[in-house]
């Protein structure tokens, strides 16, 4: 019986002492617990707390750099994204600022970037933002300093840049708003044959927004390799130019510019044909900028036909178009001042009339006062009124004399 007792003493003592196993493994597991809960509960206050300072700061127009600080690259790209869908154009400053900062001492900040633009399910506002950081108002690409860059990881990043910017304008399934500044961003940071090619096949896409953006690049350029393409698909679009307006007129601009005389009759004709002021106006500008004196009396033509805009508000910015061109050519008008055989002359003193003023008065005058002393009478009567428009203190006593000779 005592035996039997014993026996029950112990077994109850055992199962005491295992229970307290039990419960002190119970209190470390809950410790254990409580250790990753608190942990965890840091962590996730510590972000909700950077997040409130930023957010904040940003409410209140604090300054931010001192938060941006903490930040690390990364992190730094998503709190961009973020300010930008949110619409907190403070934050975007501040974080643009940074990003700046960071990238003159790290060279992987640019990379970051490119690998944050060719991400089609990053926000097209956001792409768009970084496409406009890749290149300095100087239109130079922004590297950091070159000290910090080993040999040739400049001219990498560079090359990388390129090839990644190509391949996403050459994705029609893009966003056409990044693809339009992919466009333009090509047009400044690299002239290479490559480039002009990729930006000449992008002519004929068929968002307009990306083509017109492609041909303003390929002006950018001004590699004259680029004006038979330029010129092929303007002669596609002539009998029609009212169709995709935008296009229309970049490539007319962006052949001007590159000088190509075999633009001329195309140009002049869209110049006739257009019924949209702008197309008009953007013909007539093409024509001047390419300063050959034959198109003098081709602009002054034009300038005559802007009567067929019916609203007064279209005409007189044709108008103003064709006064732009001349003064474009206003060296060459003045010269033609000079010239002997009297149609010429009559023609050159309607020009320069046409301008209501010129910038090189002095030469202008001296041309115009051989008219005064004329045989023809319709010459010396424009070249007074032409004078009398000048400002200059010696127009007054030229007058008094031309006068003199008639009496």
């Amino acid at each position: 019986m005592l035996i039997v007792k014993n026996r029950e003493k112990v077994t109850q003592s055992s199962r005491l002492s295992n229970n307290h196993k039990q419960d002190a493994c119970d209190t470390i597991t809950k410790g254990r617990d409580m250790m990753k809960t608190t942990w965890f509960l840091l962590l996730l206050f510590t972000f909700f707390l950077s997040y409130c300072h930023l957010a904040i700061a940003a409410e209140s127009n604090l300054p931010l750099p001192e938060t941006l600080q903490i930040i690390d690259d990364s992190d730094m790209l998503k709190v961009l994204e973020q300010a930008v869908i949110e619409n907190k154009s403070d934050m975007v400053f501040a974080v643009i600022m940074e990003l700046r900062k960071r990238w003159e001492t790290n060279p992987a900040i640019g990379d970051m970037i490119l690998e944050s633009i060719d991400d089609k399910t990053k926000n097209e506002s956001y792409r768009v933002i970084l496409l406009n950081e890749l290149v300095m108002p100087q239109g130079m690409v922004r590297v950091p300093e070159k000290r910090l860059m080993a040999p040739g990881q400049q001219e990498g990043y560079q090359k990388r840049m390129v090839k990644m910017l190509s391949a996403r304008l050459e994705d029609t399934n893009d966003s056409s708003a990044v693809r339009g500044e992919i466009a333009i961003s090509l047009g400044v940071i690299d002239k290479s044959t490559e480039t002009v090619r990729v930006l000449a096949r992008t002519l004929k896409d068929t968002d307009e927004e990306v083509s017109s953006r492609a041909a303003f690049a390929l002006k950018l350029v001004g590699d004259k390799e680029a004006a038979p393409d330029l010129l092929l698909r303007l002669k596609e679009l002539m009998n029609n130019p009212d169709e995709q307006p935008d296009l229309v007129r970049r490539i007319m601009v962006s052949l001007g510019r590159l000088e190509d005389e075999k633009a001329i009759e195309t140009t002049q004709s869209i110049a006739q044909k257009t019924n949209i002021v702008e197309v008009f106006g953007s013909a007539v500008h093409s024509l001047g900028i390419m300063h050959k004196p034959q198109l003098i009396s081709t602009i002054l033509d034009l300038w005559n036909s802007t009567d067929r805009f019916s609203f007064s508000a279209d005409k007189a910015m044709a108008n103003l178009s064709c006064w732009s061109a001349m003064r474009e050519n206003e060296g060459m008008i003045i010269e033609m001042l000079n010239n002997p055989t009297p149609e010429i002359a009559m023609r050159a003193i309607q020009k320069v009339q046409g301008l209501h003023g010129v910038d090189d008065e002095d030469t202008a005058i001296d041309a115009l006062q051989k008219h005064l002393a004329s045989h023809d009478q319709g010459i010396k009567i424009l070249a007074i009124q032409t004078l009398a428009t000048f400002k200059s203190s010696i127009i007054k006593e030229l007058l008094l004399e031309a006068r003199k000779t008639e009496m």
